[in-house]
């Protein structure tokens, strides 16, 4: 078993295309830079990212969180339960589908607001921006239920259906 906590420094984990890294103790996202070029299986129920990690391909962990606080970059889409993109930089080129019951939050951390970059079609059941964070829906959201701005936060969309709208004083709406 690899263990990424016996090294001082971040280490960086690089999968090659063909190759494949099964992650069992959290230790790739949560430790180490990672450069994924191949596939990547996670075991656990929670997948952190702290640090930078980058895949070239879709990301499927349909029945998993995925909390990310570092910066992450999808080549594909990205399948998950729910996802925390709290204080992170996340780029996704694909679609980024949350199940049907799950909403997205993008909030700060240590004062440090979520940005993220969705150039497919988000679909959740919430949507909230709070504490400064930027969106960025290149094809759209469908949000089943209600979308929430709130001051000093911007929502950058080209199409957007939801139930619900609230906007509050200095949230920016832009189309």
């Amino acid at each position: 078993t690899w263990n990424a906590y016996q090294y001082d420094n971040n280490p960086k984990v690089i999968v090659l295309s063909g190759g494949k890294i099964i992650d069992t103790n959290n230790n790739v996202g949560k430790c180490c830079n990672a450069d994924v070029y191949g596939s990547i299986e996670f075991s656990q129920e929670r997948i952190d990212i702290n640090h930078t990690f980058r895949t070239s391909q879709n990301l499927n962990v349909a029945g998993k969180y995925l909390a990310i606080s570092g910066k992450a970059y999808f080549g594909g889409n990205v399948t998950t339960k729910n996802l925390y993109p709290g204080g992170s930089t996340t780029n996704i080129k694909g679609d980024l589908q949350l199940e049907e019951n799950e909403g997205l939050k993008l909030d700060a951390v240590s004062e440090v607001p979520a940005k993220m970059n969705v150039d497919g079609k988000i679909t959740a059941k919430t949507l909230e921006l709070t504490n400064g964070s930027i969106l960025y829906s290149g094809c759209g959201a469908v949000i089943n239920g209600e979308v929430k701005i709130s001051d000093n936060t911007a929502l950058h969309a080209k199409y957007l259906k939801c139930s619900k709208f609230t906007q509050s004083s200095g949230a920016k709406l832009i189309g």
